[in-house]
Order: C-alpha cells, then structure tokens, then sequence
C-alpha cells in the first residue's frame, strides 16, 4: 500500500500579498492550534491566525484563535471579527448567526498592554453544504490599520456518526 500524497500548501489571501502556508504543519504548544497566518502589522504587534485543521464537517461549529502579543511599550487597542465566509457565493440561510458579519453591533475593543499576549477565541459555524469553497475570514483593526487574514478551509460531508438525530417524546403534561 502506498503512503498517502502529501497535501500541498494552503494559499492564504492577505490585504496585500499572498503566502503560502504547509496544509500540515507544527501544532503551536499547548493549545494543539496550528499558526496558518502571522504577522506584525504594526511596530511591537503580532498577530497570529489560529485552528486546529483546515478540514471540517460541513455544518460544523468551528473556533478559530487569533493570538495577540503586543512587544511594543504603548497598549494596543484592536478591534478583532472572525468569520467563514462562502468564496463567490452568498451565506449560507441556515447557518447560525454568531459573530459579526455585517451592520449592527461591533465587537468590543481590546486592550493588550505592553508584554501582554492575549487569545481571542471566536465560535463560527461552516457552511452546511460540503462541495462550497469557504475560508476562514478574519479583520483587526488597530490603531486605524486593519489588517485581514483569508485561510480557504476544505469541508466534508458528514458520516452517519456525525449527523444529528432528534428525538422528541411528547407525555401529557409538555413536551
């Protein structure tokens, strides 16, 4: 039997380049998250992208990890949304709304004082439909800059053991 192929690399869309990152590589200690985009969008600032895996079952809750470690000697003040977003289609109807995708209420601003690292842990669901290219989508805005990061994730249909099964019992009082 031969070895499986090793995948290639993921090509991850900045605001102003492109960079090519190994599918598999080193999980960062001790979280088991693996770094699929980094930076230092400012002096003393540096962000990174974080998720277990770039495989999911469609359907499935996701969290993805932003990680911020401010060097610099004045507090950072960002501003960070994570979303998946279908590439060349419009959302999903019915995926769950968390986050913020859109107009109405912005996440609250963080501040990261100097020396400090911080993790910002979003949950986002992936679409339901398992042949749709998506990506993880994530914006930082600081100090006026912002920053996005586009990681393209590979979805798979859910087996037996991963589909949800409902069970509703009715007695004479209430469901």
């Amino acid at each position: 039997m031969a070895a499986p192929p090793t995948p290639g690399p993921v090509q991850c869309q900045f605001a102003d380049r492109t960079v090519s990152v190994p599918q598999f590589s080193t999980p960062v200690a001790p979280t088991g998250l693996t770094a699929f985009a980094v930076g230092d969008p400012l002096p003393g600032l540096h962000l990174e992208l974080r998720l277990p895996r770039t495989t999911f079952v469609a359907g499935a809750l996701i969290q993805p990890d932003v990680a911020v470690r401010n060097t610099g000697a004045s507090d950072a003040t960002l501003v960070v949304n994570v979303s998946v977003m279908p590439q060349n289609r419009p959302a999903d109807p019915r995926s769950f709304p968390i986050g913020f995708p859109g107009p109405g209420p912005a996440p609250p601003p963080l501040r990261v004082a100097p020396g400090e690292t911080q993790s910002i842990s979003s949950l986002v669901q992936v679409p339901f439909a398992g042949a749709q290219a998506v990506q993880v989508h994530a914006v930082v805005r600081a100090s006026g800059s912002t920053i996005t990061a586009d990681v393209p994730l590979k979805l798979t249909t859910a087996g037996p053991a991963q589909q949800l099964k409902i069970e509703l019992r009715a007695d004479r009082q209430q469901w």
